[in-house]
Order: structure tokens, then C-alpha cells, then sequence
């Protein structure tokens, strides 16, 4: 299928939908309120995510792709997540039931055959495979929700790193992630234009993009020397990975996080965005910032593909050094710049 078409339609859907899950949201009091951690001040409904998912739903549905097996595994483990999502906006739930929920939709697609390959192929190695597997998928389901804090931000991110993965599977003639990729993206840019103008947020629901960016992650092929295959994913959602790295590790030194369910619980002003702003930038160029960052490491995975025919180790390790560098440099701005205390906007 023309891929300019699902694009279109992706984005026609979601523009249909979501005034009518604002409206919704708004008539079920599904609605986020101001307070000292957040950017906006005025109660904003939530929802806008359902939108984005049931577009996506139905351009893979129309495209036949729900009959593929790891699609449907994948479109179930977010239908789990969505639920869980939903249900937190509008009455909060524990931080212990997003983790199960999240902890389920994993082995939902771990049991389809979407999993890492990477280990020598014998029981010990599997189970590694399977830990690694759970462990990217919560921490990219998270870590995409957490970046959701100013308008755009998350959809963003979602639409740069479905272009990311976009070009990649065009040069890898797959087309089942083609059409994922662009499914996703022009669902999400039909949701922009609306969250831009602060009429709905995505809510929960963007763990749910998280959830499927993660997955397609790994279901795709992206080289067949396993150190490119893994290194270009990880590039992609490069912004994701370094915030969880890197609040992860702050909160664990300081004694603000002891567990997994405390890691989920905790809601701090210390993530990518947060500090950003608080070295002074405004909401808008913190969201310019990270979405040209972005690009930049999606450029990377491209290179790298280009690479793929050296069988070397060194291409993939210069390139991932150097978005290390870009990041210890983006860390130490963060840690040492001059701070400014958050202004609620």
C-alpha cells in the first residue's frame, strides 16, 4: 500500500477523533489539573492518546496487518497498557498495577517471538534475552511517559523516532514495519496540532506509544551483524534511554528510589525537560532542543545502516560514543548550569 496514503488517512483519523475524546474526557472529568510539577494552568482534559491508538488500530486493521502474528501481539500488549492508562487518569491507580500491567503486556509479545537475539543460544542465554527484553520494554514504555511534560514533547518524539525507524525499514525492504512506522507518525501529527494549542494532553496513554515504539524496536531486523541490529534501536530512542539512565541513576544515589515500584512511583522535577527549563530556556525551545536531538541520533542509525558491510566493531561503537559525548555534555549543562527555579506557565 502506498505509504503517502496510510500517512494520510493515520492523520486524517486521528484529527476526526479527537475532539471526541476531548469531548469525552471533559464530560467524564478525565482532566488534568495544575499543580507545583507541571507547565500548564489550566485544567486540560486528558485522552488525546486513545485518539492516536484507535487510528493506528485501524489502519493496521485496514491494511491487513492485524493478521500478522507479531502485530497483533504487539496491538494486544498496548490494548493492556491502554486499559491500565485510561483508568489512571480518570481515577489513579496504584504505581504497582501500571508496573504488572506493563510487566503482562511484555511477555504478551515475548511470546510471539518479539524478543532479543543476541545470546548464545542456550537456556541461560534465553532467560538473559527475556530480562533484557522486559527491561527495555518498562523502560521505554516510561520513559516516554515521563518526557510528557510540555505541549508536544512526547508526540514529538514519537513522530522523529517512527521516521527514525521509517527509513530504516525502507532501506531494509520491510514492509510490515513500514506501514507501522507510518501508521504511527501520522497519527501522532494529527494529534499535534491540538496538543500544541494545549486544548488535550495525551494522558497515561503515551506509555502506550512507548510500549509499541519499544516493541517495534525489536521486532524489526535492522542489520544482520547483532552489534548494528541493536545498536541503531537504541540510537533511535536515544532521548527515552538517556532520560531513564539518567534520572535512574541521580534518584538511586540519592537515596530518593530504593525499588521498582518506587522508580514507577516517584514524580520528580528532575527529568531531560525539567532541567532544561530550569537552565532558563522557555517550554518552546526545550521541545525544540530535544526533537533536534532527536534527529540528530536518528541520522546516526541511518550512517549506521550505511556501515553495515564492515562487520566491524568500530563504526557502531565511534558512533555510539559519540552520542555518550553528546549526552555527558547535555548532563553536565543539566547538573552544573545555572539553575533557575521552574516557572508554571
Amino acid at each position: 500500500m502506498n505509504l503517502i496514503i496510510v500517512l494520510l488517512a493515520a492523520l486524517l483519523i486521528t484529527i476526526l477523533l479527537t475532539p471526541l475524546c476531548r469531548g469525552v474526557a471533559i464530560s467524564l472529568r478525565i482532566v488534568d489539573y495544575p499543580n507545583e510539577r507541571k507547565v500548564h494552568r489550566v485544567p486540560t482534559p486528558l485522552l488525546g492518546g486513545v485518539s492516536i491508538f484507535i487510528s493506528f488500530v485501524l489502519i493496521l486493521a485496514f491494511t491487513g496487518l492485524l493478521k500478522n502474528k507479531a502485530v497483533l501481539s504487539i496491538i494486544a500488549g498496548a490494548t493492556i497498557i491502554s486499559v491500565f492508562a485510561v483508568y489512571d487518569d480518570a481515577k489513579r491507580i496504584t504505581a504497582a498495577s501500571r508496573l504488572l500491567s506493563q510487566i503482562v503486556a511484555s511477555f504478551v509479545i515475548i511470546r510471539s517471538g518479539i524478543v532479543f537475539t543476541f545470546m548464545p543460544n542456550t537456556a541461560w542465554g534465553k532467560i538473559i534475552e527475556i530480562i533484557l527484553t522486559v527491561i527495555w520494554i518498562l523502560g521505554i514504555t516510561n520513559g516516554l511517559n515521563y518526557l510528557d511534560g510540555l505541549d508536544c514533547l512526547a508526540g514529538g518524539l514519537v513522530v522523529v523516532s517512527s521516521f527514525g525507524f521509517l527509513g530504516v525499514a525502507l532501506l531494509t525492504n520491510q514492509s510490515v514495519l513500514q506501514i507501522c512506522a507510518v501508521a504511527l507518525a501520522g497519527a501522532t501529527i494529527g494529534f499535534l496540532p491540538f496538543n500544541c494549542k494545549k486544548r488535550i494532553f495525551l494522558g497515561d496513554m503515551s506509555s502506550t506509544l512507548g510500549f509499541i515504539l519499544a516493541a517495534v524496536a525489536i521486532m524489526g531486523t535492522w542489520a544482520e551483524y547483532s552489534l548494528i541490529d541493536l545498536t541503531i534501536p537504541i540510537l533511535i530512542l536515544g532521548i527515552p534511554v538517556f532520560d531513564m539512565i539518567f534520572t535512574t541513576i541521580s534518584r538511586i544515589y540519592t537515596g530518593k528510589i530504593k525499588s521498582a515500584v518506587q522508580w514507577m512511583e516517584y514524580a520528580g522535577l528532575d527529568h531531560f525537560h525539567h532541567r532544561l527549563l530550569n537552565l532558563g530556556l522557555s517550554p518552546d525551545s526545550v521541545v525544540v532542543f530535544i526533537w533536534a536531538t532527536n534527529v540528530v541520533l536518528c541520522a546516526s542509525a541511518l550512517v549506521l545502516w550505511g556501515t553495515r558491510n564492515y562487520h566491524s566493531v568500530l563504526m557502531p561503537l565511534l558512533l555510539v560514543f559519540q552520542a555518550v559525548i553528546v549526552f555527558i555534555l547535555i548532563s553536565v549543562l543539566m547538573v552544573f548550569g545555572k539553575h533557575k527555579k521552574i516557572k508554571i506557565k
